[in-house]
């Protein structure tokens, strides 16, 4: 398959070479019907000519066959003789005729002008020893009551004469004698042989069984289709149900063109054929003429077309190369708009693309910093505290997020006491991450100056109020402190989701719970500090946002609680770090590959006494 690389190979591909084969084919049908047209009317003026020869022997046939006609309508009373002969000398005053005879049988009255001449053909009846001599036998076809010889060389008349041939019959049908008029053959081919194609092509006069009776050949052959041409068996063929027709030979233009015209006063057909070449010599000059103005035409088009096009190709090249520099960081690349169609107009919107990529060029580097900033608030290791070990993860859907985890180890606190701190602030981004910030600075100072953990989420909110009471911002807090010689934990829950201690011992799944409301919404309310004793070795705390659990799946299905006891349960022997690692991981998998739409953070501690 071919795939273009480039805009002009596309142009030349999916416009030129489109336009080249929709104009050849538009230019292909026009000269196929020309063509055809050219055709129809080669083959009437073909008919139409040979029509007009046949009609000038027509002519000189008809007044001889009408006075041979009248002899037949005697009917034989006493002075038919002289009425014959009468009409026998009309005859032989007749152009073109050579001489005229009237022979009878054996024993009948017989007159006869100039005697004996030519060899007539067909004689019927009995006749004299003399007459058949004279005369010889010579196939003939009939036609109606008038017979046609076909030509011979008459030395009385200096030439070759044809002969029609007319049986008289008495009253009771039997012949008693036999009219003959030669006339002069090249009294009859004269009319054809004034036309210009008797000379220009090969031309015959053939009777129906197809014997040549004249031709413009040197006689090679006598009877049409005798040379095994396939065109004039064709031809041959045709004319014995058509009284005219055009044949075409093979081949584009076909090697030769037949055309044929049968006599109406002779069993006679004219024929011409004629050359391919020379019979379409307008067509092919037109063809020649047509496809050389075509090609000039469409390559004319392409470059009109390629020429309004390069304009537009070398803009496109233009934008393509300063697209590149901008892509390795260069923004100061404007581009000159020369005109106003929609290359100007992408040019441009390019310039404004590349004002815009600076200045979120600009802010992904502010964002990088605040991410890299966030982060490294965020413990960067696992810890360990005596029995307990503990490990946290925060994933963003974004450069920053609104949740956030810490450790707090102070020593205002005590060296056997350590503090954990789970939010997750209303939203993501930059917004969220400067809240979480904020609150992360306000637990951290105020943990180490109370002892209630409800005291110092209640100064927190107060705090927070101030700056989230224009815009609605709030955010969810855990905040846990464990006495690590006591084994004891107390927490405070301002809106965030429970956290889960896990029992492996009896499997169970115990809730750290209790009443509060999220951060930033109401300065005034009073949260409550809850307490849980007796954490036993192998219990694992876990501390996450909503993010977690409400991960859903390409089907709309969420992760659920039950899933992450699962993988808690299934993992309880492993580290906290171990833990956590697992419990993403199998997230990620059920998440599949949708992009994250929720920023998610977890925090497990783990009693193992080691």
């Amino acid at each position: 398959m071919i795939r273009p690389k480039s805009m002009q190979q596309r142009l030349a591909l999916f416009v030129l070479l489109p336009v080249a084969l929709l104009l050849a084919a538009m230019g292909l049908a026009g000269f196929i019907y020309a063509r055809k047209n050219l055709l129809i009317q080669w083959r009437e003026t073909a008919t139409l000519m040979l029509q007009r020869a046949a009609n000038l022997v027509d002519t000189r046939l008809a007044r001889p066959k009408e006075l041979l006609a009248l002899i037949h309508q005697l009917d034989g009373g006493p002075d038919s003789t002289q009425v014959r002969q009468l009409v026998l000398q009309q005859i032989q005053r007749q152009k073109g005729v050579a001489h005229a005879t009237l022979t009878w049988k054996k024993g009948a009255r017989k007159g006869n002008w100039k005697g004996m001449r030519g060899r007539p053909m067909g004689m019927t009846g009995e006749m004299s020893v003399q007459t058949q001599n004279q005369m010889g036998m010579m196939a003939y076809r009939m036609a109606d009551r008038i017979a046609f010889a076909l030509p011979h060389y008459d030395p009385d008349a200096g030439g070759e004469t044809v002969a029609l041939i007319s049986d008289i019959k008495d009253s009771s049908g039997r012949t008693t004698g036999r009219l003959q008029v030669h006339l002069r053959f090249d009294y009859l081919m004269d009319t054809i042989e004034a036309t210009g194609w008797w000379h220009r092509h090969k031309a015959f006069l053939v009777n129906a069984d197809g014997i040549i009776l004249a031709s413009t050949l040197p006689r090679k052959h006598n009877k049409l289709a005798q040379s095994g041409d396939e065109l004039e068996k064709q031809t041959l063929e045709k004319m014995k149900d058509n009284p005219h027709g055009t044949i075409f030979g093979r081949g584009f233009p076909p090697a030769e063109i037949a055309s044929f015209y049968k006599l109406r006063e002779a069993p006679w057909a004219l024929v011409i054929i004629a050359p391919g070449r020379d019979v379409l010599a307008s067509i092919l000059h037109f063809r020649g003429h047509y496809f050389t103005s075509g090609i000039i035409f469409i390559l004319i088009i392409l470059l009109l077309i390629r020429q309004s096009m390069r304009h537009t190709v070398a803009s496109v090249k233009e934008v393509s190369h300063a697209a590149e520099k901008v892509a390795k960081g260069h923004y100061g690349i404007r581009l000159p708009v020369k005109t106003r169609d929609e290359v100007g107009e992408l040019i441009h919107s390019f310039n404004r693309m590349v004002i815009q990529l600076e200045e979120r060029a600009k802010m992904k580097t502010a964002l990088n910093l605040a991410m890299d900033l966030q982060r490294s608030l965020l413990p960067r290791e696992t810890r360990r505290i005596g029995p307990f070990e503990i490990a946290g993860k925060s994933l963003f859907c974004d450069e920053t997020g609104g949740d956030y985890y810490d450790f707090l180890q102070f020593p205002e606190l005590g060296s056997d006491k350590i503090g954990l701190a789970v939010g997750d602030v209303s939203g993501h981004g930059i917004a969220a991450a400067l809240l979480m910030t904020t609150a992360r600075a306000l637990v951290r100072s105020r943990i180490i100056q109370d002892e209630d953990l409800s005291v110092t989420v209640g100064h927190v909110n107060r705090l927070l109020c101030q700056d989230t009471v224009a815009n609605g911002d709030f955010m969810t807090l855990f905040l846990a402190m464990v006495d690590i010689a006591a084994g004891e934990i107390r927490w405070v829950r301002a809106g965030h989701d429970p956290a889960v201690l896990y029992d492996p011992a009896n499997d169970k799944f115990i809730e750290l719970a209790g009443k509060g409301m999220a951060l930033g919404i109401d300065e005034n309310h009073r949260f409550v500090e809850n307490r849980y004793g007796g954490w036993d070795p192998g219990q694992i705390l876990l501390i996450s946002t909503d993010g977690l659990w409400e991960t859903e799946n390409p089907g709309g299905e969420r992760f659920g609680k039950k899933r992450l006891q699962t993988v808690l349960s299934a993992h309880r022997d492993d580290s906290a770090e171990q833990i956590i690692g697992a419990i993403t991981r199998e997230v990620d998998r059920f998440r599949g590959h949708p992009a994250r739409e929720d920023d998610l953070t977890l925090v497990v501690m783990k009693r193992t006494d080691k």
